[in-house]
């Protein structure tokens, strides 16, 4: 990634470069810098246990009346009336179905009318008797669909006696008619009719309103340290299947997947941002345990106090000649290629262009400004013997000290050290991850600032408690 490097020494006050780089002047506006995309997995965590109460407010306790007297289709002649009560809903993870389960026990009264013999009636329980119970279990799955409904599916599953004890059986009359299957026949029915009601509701409800609130946020920046911001910088978003997290039904995750070209600029205020609109909704499986490849911004500032650290003060001399390094400063051209601009003192008096490349050693993780030549567009005699005098001294000079681990040019509370990270993108939503080792790839210096490509290992989710 090196490119040709040269030393040009002016002596005077005028801080443009020579006529020879005309074409690569220092400039505001950038080139593209190409952004990596990654694919991230953030699966939300939904805490169930702050669905319950608006479910059990939803859900009535009490089905059925006394005075509500019902045929049962499979046997004739027989009518029931029954009066239910559910307990709680208990939450269980079945693979990919969420499955709802509740306890009824129910009392209610059965009269058999054969046409030829007196009308059989009698209630369960018996006087003073324990009310027999049914178990009931719903199973809840979701289609998402592009447009951001839920697509949802509702089904009964399973409703039977409580236990094959006789008090959790209804048979009336001294004949013990049983009426327990058909009660569990009608009372299936209406638990159907019910479902296919609450589904049609809930298909017609739409996230779009939430959800653009939500992927606004998660285009803005997200502070991760101390003058870190985090810019996730999604395009489209996925859904894939739910599990159970934590090992436990208090906790339901749902497996998503964003497409972003997340960077990290360092920057004491929050960069801006371009927050898309929100997409549609893709369904399906992602890969888990992608790293990240993260772009990491810093301004040249840094560099430029490395530098200084190493050169400023430092001095030298030829043929009994001083000369000392006063200032020095980096910045970056269009083109990609570094200039180290330095104030020099002594028998070499002005100001001195470095211009060259910016070189990566991922296996060694430094950053060199290395590959210097030196170049003079003036026929100036006194630039010219100045440039024969110091030219390969400071070049070599520079070659010894311009060479700095990688970790220096990203502070301590950059990606490998933001420690959990936890954002709250809305009332309820909040962000939450860790970063782990990270390898840099890759780095270009622009008139903007320094661009590190790097590989993190990342954990993102988002927890939903509301």
């Amino acid at each position: 990634m090196a490119c040709g490097l040269g030393i040009l020494l002016l002596a005077g006050p005028d801080r443009g470069l020579p006529s020879a780089l005309e074409p690569l002047p220092p400039s505001e506006m950038d080139p593209p810098i190409p952004q990596p995309t990654s694919e991230l997995n953030v699966p939300i965590i939904l805490n169930l246990d702050g669905f319950s109460p608006g479910l059990e407010e939803g859900v009535p306790r009490t089905f059925g009346g006394m005075d509500e007297r019902q045929e049962i289709p499979s046997v004739p002649g027989l009518s029931f009336a029954f009066e239910a009560e559910r307990s709680e809903f208990e939450l269980e993870i079945l693979e990919d179905t969420l499955q709802l389960a509740t306890t009824l026990e129910y009392r209610g009264r059965g009269w058999y009318e054969s046409g030829f013999l007196p009308t059989i009636t009698g209630g369960c329980p018996s006087s003073g008797g324990v009310r027999p119970r049914m178990r009931a279990t719903v199973a809840v799955t979701f289609e998402p669909t592009p447009d951001w409904r839920l697509g949802p599916g509702l089904e009964l599953k399973e409703l039977r006696p409580l236990t094959n004890r006789a008090e959790d059986r209804c048979q009336v009359g001294q004949m013990g008619l049983e009426l327990t299957d058909g009660l569990l026949a009608l009372l299936g029915e209406g638990i159907t009719s019910e479902l296919g009601r609450t589904e049609s509701e809930l298909a017609e409800a739409s996230l779009r309103d939430e959800m653009e609130a939500v992927w606004s946020q998660m285009g803005e920046a997200i502070p991760v340290g101390s003058g870190v911001w985090l810019l996730l910088d999604p395009s489209s978003i996925r859904v894939g299947g739910i599990s159970r997290a934590g090992g436990t039904n208090s906790q339901l995750r749902v497996d998503v997947g964003l497409t972003a070209q997340p960077r990290l600029v360092v920057a004491p205020d929050p960069p801006a941002s371009s927050p898309r609109p929100l997409p549609p909704l893709r369904t399906g499986a992602g890969s888990r345990g992608a790293d990240a490849v993260v772009m990491t911004s810093v301004s040249h500032q840094i560099l430029s106090s490395l530098l200084q650290d190493e050169v400023v003060g430092r001095g030298f001399s030829r043929m009994g000649l001083e000369t000392v390094v006063r200032e020095a400063r980096v910045w970056g051209l269009p083109d990609g290629r570094g200039v180290v601009e330095m104030e020099m003192d002594g028998a070499l008096r002005g100001r001195v262009w470095l211009v060259g490349s910016l070189d990566l050693d991922p296996d060694r993780e430094t950053v060199s400004l290395s590959h210097m030549e030196l170049h003079l567009s003036s026929r100036n005699v006194l630039l010219r013997a100045a440039h024969r005098l110091f030219g390969g001294m400071l070049v070599r000079r520079m070659e010894g000290h311009a060479t700095f681990p990688t970790e220096d040019l990203v502070p301590s509370e950059g990606v490998a050290g933001t420690g959990p990270l936890a954002q709250e993108l809305a009332p309820g939503l909040v962000l939450r991850g860790e970063f782990g080792p990270v390898r840099t790839e890759g780095i270009r210096i622009s008139p903007s600032g320094i661009h590190l490509s790097s590989r993190v290992a990342s954990a993102l989710t988002l927890h939903v408690s509301e």
